[in-house]
C-alpha cells in the first residue's frame, strides 16, 4: 500500500494552487509534510467511496436525492433555509 502512496506525492502531480515550498518540490519541508501525512490514517475508506458511488447512481436513476454543498455555498436568509429544510425532510425516504 505504501508504494501506492508514494505515487500520490510526485512532483508531476502538483496542484494548481500548490504553495511554493521552501527547497522546491523535493526539499525538506515537503518531504516532512508528506511523511507526516503518510503516517496518518486515511480520511476516507474504500467502502465509504463505494457506498457514495452507489447512492449517486440511485440519484442518477431518479431513485434517490442528491444535494451537494460546500464551503463556497451561498448563505441564505432564515425563511429560505426553513423552506429548504422542510423540502429535504420530505425527501428523507430516499436516504434509507
Amino acid at each position: 500500500m505504501s508504494a501506492n502512496l508514494e505515487n500520490l506525492f510526485t512532483p508531476g502531480l502538483v496542484a494548481a494552487q500548490q504553495p511554493q515550498w521552501p527547497g522546491g518540490p523535493e526539499g525538506p519541508a515537503i518531504k516532512s509534510a508528506v511523511a507526516q501525512l503518510q503516517s496518518l490514517p486515511p480520511l476516507v475508506f474504500a467502502g465509504e467511496c463505494d457506498d457514495l458511488k452507489a447512492r449517486i447512481a440511485l440519484a442518477a436513476e431518479g431513485k434517490g436525492f442528491w444535494l451537494q454543498g460546500g464551503d463556497c455555498a451561498k448563505k441564505t436568509n432564515k425563511k429560505i433555509r426553513v423552506k429548504n429544510n422542510n423540502r429535504l425532510r420530505g425527501n428523507e425516504r430516499f436516504n434509507k
